[in-house]
């Protein structure tokens, strides 16, 4: 398991102004960090993994800095929502992050960096959508290179 430190470099209230959504156009929700505060406040662990159906090799790692993993949680509930109806193809490599309070599952977030981008987040009524500010930030934090985080696109990037 591979721990890391997602530095203070993670701007909470400017990412949600980064991103350029991969489909469709976006709706603030900015709200979904009050809505959320208390759960935040819970987390101890994230454990991330990567599947793909393109070949990428699968991807394990387990953060358990508390403020890391708050962090990282924040900027996910920082991504605006995905408005209107956007049809979006699957991607083929999909993420998994686990957060958690001591062994507790507290929620898990499916997670598309391909294809449009897709953030779900249970609780959430409409999916999220990331871009490439956020998947950078997602990628320092877990303290693994992007070329390794998204190996079909990292040149793209």
């Amino acid at each position: 398991m591979m721990t890391a430190s997602f530095a203070a470099s993670c701007a909470i209230a400017g990412l949600a102004l980064a991103f350029a959504p991969g489909c469709g156009g976006q709706v603030d929700s900015s709200s979904k960090l009050s809505q959320f505060s208390s759960q935040v406040n819970a987390l101890t662990t994230l454990e991330f993994t990567r599947t793909s159906t393109a070949g990428a090799a699968p991807l394990h790692v387990e953060i358990t800095t508390p403020s890391d993993v708050q962090t990282i949680y924040r900027a996910t509930l920082s991504l605006p929502e995905m408005a209107g109806t956007a049809t979006c193809t699957d991607g083929d490599i999909h993420y998994r992050l686990t957060f958690k309070s001591g062994s507790t599952t507290v929620v898990q977030v499916d997670e598309e960096p391909d294809g449009c981008e897709r953030v779900s987040v249970p609780g959430v009524a409409a999916p999220l959508v990331a871009g490439d500010a956020y998947w950078a930030k997602l990628s320092e934090g877990l303290g693994v290179p992007e070329s390794i985080m998204y190996p079909e696109t990292a040149a793209a990037r």
